[in-house]
């Protein structure tokens, strides 16, 4: 994908996003999370929601890509 190039995702969060971090491992994917309390996975290229995880029931502040592991993440909010 070109640098400046605009996605608008057909599945978004339901509520705020608080936070969006590509993967290291792919620039096509990214996290978010949200004030719904989900950390979500999508795949831009394809414009789809590859996951949706809830973490502990309070709003999700921010998330990070763990650089050494693909597929790992963290996540951290209030409850």
């Amino acid at each position: 994908m070109k640098p400046g190039t605009e996605v608008e995702l057909k599945h978004p969060p339901t509520d705020g996003i608080s936070s969006l971090r590509f993967s290291p491992h792919s620039d096509t994917q990214l996290l978010s999370t949200s004030w719904d309390g989900l950390l979500y996975l999508h795949d831009i290229n394809e414009n789809r929601q590859m996951a949706a995880f809830p973490l502990g029931g309070g709003p999700l502040l921010d998330c990070a890509p763990l650089c050494r592991e693909a597929g790992q993440a963290v996540a951290g909010g209030l409850k």
